[in-house]
């Protein structure tokens, strides 16, 4: 059987066509869906991970950062000056989620938000 190369294979082969592996490339999209950095900026999915305030940042801007506990919905009001002794200027922000466990239920499922003063 003839092989079909091409850069990114139709959801279905042709008639004929086998694709070797059984799967498609990784780097692929399914039809009607655009690449991550073609989709708008609100979008969860097109968020880069290394976008992010550090701690001096939030200072400097004079934001607070407020921790939301997933599953008690516990809020706390966190202020990156107390923090930055501990951590440093340079801490990206989003990195605390990993550090935070929820005063009330002992959960570590932490949502950050940034809320101006």
């Amino acid at each position: 059987m003839p092989l079909a190369i091409l850069s990114c294979p139709p959801r279905l082969p042709p008639a004929g066509v086998r694709i070797v592996g059984g799967s498609l490339p990784a780097m692929c999209t399914p039809a009607g869906m655009m690449a991550p950095h073609q989709m708008r900026p609100g979008n969860r999915h097109a968020r880069d991970a290394a976008i992010g305030r550090s701690l001096g940042e939030l200072v400097r801007s004079k934001m607070a950062l407020v921790a939301v506990c997933r599953r008690c919905k516990h809020r706390r009001l966190l202020y990156p000056a107390n923090l930055i002794p501990s951590f440093g200027e340079s801490f990206p922000a989003t990195e605390l989620r990993k550090r935070l466990r929820c005063s009330g239920c002992r959960a570590r499922m932490a949502n950050l938000h940034e809320s101006s003063r």
